[in-house]
């Protein structure tokens, strides 16, 4: 069965239809959101990409291992419309700037790599 939904619309659909449920654990951060908590944290991200000029159809790339703006991000660019690129984390500076000059990336956001990393710089 298809949806019509995008992700920015489901999340939005189980942030009101079920605020409360916990959505996602990090217990290696001791971190737990319930579904409104997230959206709220993805609306937030969003406004960021925003005010960073990132729109529908921007290339974001993210550098980053399994934290938790990952996915933040993730469902911040489905929001936007913005085109969400993950980046192999074993790239280095070289392979960024191929990234950058053949225009994969118009934006790019990395994080920490320490297992106590909870957000992206």
């Amino acid at each position: 069965m298809l949806y019509e939904r995008t992700l920015g619309q489901w999340l939005e659909h189980w942030a009101t239809t079920t605020p409360d449920k916990e959505y996602i654990v990090y217990s290696d951060r001791n971190l737990r959101f319930t579904w409104s908590q997230f959206n709220r944290r993805v609306d937030d991200m969003a406004k960021g990409l925003i005010a960073i000029g990132v729109e529908r159809g921007t290339h974001v790339g993210i550098w980053a291992a399994n934290v938790p703006d990952w996915l933040t991000l993730l469902y911040a660019c489905a929001k936007i419309g913005a085109v969400y690129v993950t980046v192999n984390t074993n790239y280095k500076q070289a392979n960024w700037s191929t990234c950058a000059r053949i225009r994969i990336c118009t934006r790019s956001v990395s994080s920490t790599a320490r297992k106590t990393a909870t957000s992206c710089r």
